[in-house]
């Protein structure tokens, strides 16, 4: 999918997102990493030369130690959550033209020390490929779209992101919302390109983003 990378599979057993809320005198043992509860993964290809992949992931709760005189307290860092990962792809015309399509989701089961994590994410997208003239020529491009949901305070953390940046003085056409729970974006690319077969070679393209697209989830 290019720049627009929708997945990342070593965000599965990834470090904890939080951290403990440490009082004086007290001392805390994070965990280093997210136990992977199970996973299922499928694969293979249909009759009609459709490319099928599915990956379901589940993690569980993290918590940290918190010790105090020996006195001992757990406080969760990462909540139990659930990976979906689905791609469908399919070669044809002599294997000179592609369509594809992906669907991912999060889901999370968190508390109130979590708040500033999205309760869910889900991104969907299309792709394609069309070349000819012995494949010197080339035209590309996709589509995607991404929800995120959670509490106010999460999704006000989104919109000041480095990422997003809606309070910046210089985006007229943007400004922060206190009472939202959720976004939806959209984003996408086009390209063309020739490369052999004569004696010039080229790529030109374009990309666009909507400022609420977020596919960190």
């Amino acid at each position: 999918y290019g720049w627009d990378n929708v997945f990342y599979s070593r965000r599965i057993g990834k470090s904890p997102a939080g951290y403990p809320n440490v009082q004086d005198g007290e001392y805390s043992s994070m965990p280093n990493n997210t136990t992977i509860l199970g996973a299922a993964k499928l694969s293979g290809q249909t009759k009609d030369g459709w490319s099928l992949g599915i990956l379901e992931t589940v993690t569980q709760s993290e918590y940290a130690k918190i010790d105090k005189d020996g006195n001992i307290r757990k406080e969760l860092v990462e909540p139990l959550t659930n990976y979906f990962v689905a791609r469908a792809q399919k070669d044809f015309n002599d294997k000179n033209s592609r369509i594809g399509g992906i669907l991912t989701s999060t889901n999370r089961k968190k508390d109130e020390n979590l708040d500033f994590l999205h309760d869910s994410a889900l991104t969907g997208g299309v792709d394609f490929r069309h070349q000819w003239k012995d494949r010197s020529w080339t035209l590309s491009g996709n589509f995607i779209t991404s929800n995120v949901k959670g509490s106010v305070n999460s999704i006000l953390n989104t919109q000041q992101s480095i990422t997003h940046l809606f309070q910046r003085s210089d985006a007229k056409h943007l400004s922060i919302d206190t009472s939202r729970t959720s976004l939806t974006g959209t984003g996408g690319h086009a390209k063309i390109s020739k490369i052999g077969n004569g004696d010039f070679m080229f790529e030109t393209g374009v990309a666009w983003r909507s400022p609420k697209l977020e596919l960190n989830d």
